[in-house]
């Protein structure tokens, strides 16, 4: 998928101006303390209408909005 770690999607939504702090740490603490992969940051995320696919895909490319 992709090098980033969930951390540092859920940075990268939030530099990018996709989402305020508050809502994307909102998502985080949803998604709970310890073992959890990209996969499931993105799922919670798209779930919480955060990012869209498309969003999604560009940030794991690397590309901006």
């Amino acid at each position: 998928m992709s090098d980033l770690t969930p951390q540092l999607f859920a940075q990268r939504v939030v530099d990018l101006g996709l989402a305020q702090r508050r809502a994307v740490d909102q998502v985080i603490n949803d998604v709970g303390v310890g073992e959890h992969d990209l996969k499931d940051m993105i799922k919670a995320m798209q779930r919480h209408g955060l990012v869209t696919t498309l969003q999604t895909d560009k940030i794991l490319k690397g590309i901006g909005r």
